[in-house]
């Protein structure tokens, strides 16, 4: 077997690669920029780095080989890479999603609705090639990932916590989430990879728990290295702060974005994790969910 990763240094290519670090074959991990060898994760023996732009890499499949290809990084120029890339009959490609396909479709903001939009279509694009190519694409959609200290929406919020000793919310936004870790998306995708019969489809998998907003974040407050709380403001009042901020650009105009859906209840079923062989933990967040340790990683396989 020859496994190839994609996003092998991203939020959750860094739990996938000790997973896979351990399977028999050979094991080739990529990632847009080159990785220093004293990261233990790299140093993982039986791992062949590659510095590659997916965006304008090309690839060639060895037919006699068993591939299994899976990307944790960006789906759409993944796709893309498939597109040009013959695949022998019976290769295994798994790759991210996001859960923005379901949640995003439809909305006012343009720029949710292009993400949304985006996902859909290459999503669809990848099972229809694989299709054509007698190869099987398992997509794995997830929203909220936390737990490699690099997401784009808890790891910032808990960040200002930290700086400001609080964290203004919103009173009303209360709409419910269900935040997922990384290394159980990690797990599943390891899952999936050795299986001896492959998934194909597309397979959701949110967090265990639906929480609401503030209930979140108060768990995310008790991991931050000085006291911090919860500050609710009036609705009106942090809407205009944000606005007021927006014309400095972003990441302004993102949490503007973020603040018009924190009212809407984005869940949906867990069902398909049971396909995966894995149980996703509760939401119990540690002050090491919100700081890369390639260390910490490591010894987690």
């Amino acid at each position: 077997m020859t496994t190839y990763l994609w996003g092998a240094s991203g939020a959750v290519g860094q739990f996938v690669l000790p997973l896979l670090a351990s399977a028999p074959g050979r094991l080739l991990a990529y990632s847009r920029r080159p990785q220093s060898a004293q990261m233990p994760t790299v140093a993982q023996a039986g791992v062949e780095w590659r510095c590659a732009d997916i965006s304008r890499q090309e690839l060639r499949l060895n037919d006699r080989d068993s591939n299994v290809l899976i990307c944790a990084g960006p789906l759409d120029h993944f796709t893309r890479l498939m597109g040009r890339t013959a695949l022998p009959a019976g290769t295994r490609i798994l790759a991210l999603s996001s859960l923005s396909a379901r949640w995003k479709a439809g909305s006012p903001n343009v720029a949710d609705a292009r993400l949304a939009a985006r996902l859909l279509d290459a999503e669809a694009e990848l099972v229809s090639r694989c299709e054509a190519m007698a190869a099987t694409a398992c997509i794995l959609r997830c929203g909220l990932v936390y737990g490699a200290g690099v997401d784009r929406t808890l790891t910032p919020l808990r960040r200002i916590a930290s700086r400001w000793r609080m964290l203004p919310w919103p009173r009303g936004a209360r709409g419910l989430r269900q935040p997922v870790h990384a290394d159980d998306i990690a797990r599943a995708l390891a899952h999936a990879a050795q299986a001896k019969v492959p998934l194909h489809g597309v397979f959701e998998l949110p967090g265990p728990e639906r929480l609401s907003w503030p209930v979140m974040l108060q768990r995310v407050l008790q991991t931050t290295p000085t006291p911090s709380r919860l500050c609710l403001l009036p609705d009106f009042a942090l809407e205009r702060i944000l606005r007021a901020l927006t014309r400095r650009g972003e990441p302004w105009a993102s949490k503007l974005s973020m603040l018009q859906r924190v009212y809407e209840d984005q869940v949906t079923a867990v069902d398909d994790w049971y396909r995966f062989g894995v149980i996703p933990r509760a939401f119990s967040p540690t002050p090491a969910d919100f700081s890369f340790d390639g260390a910490s990683i490591k010894s987690m396989a």
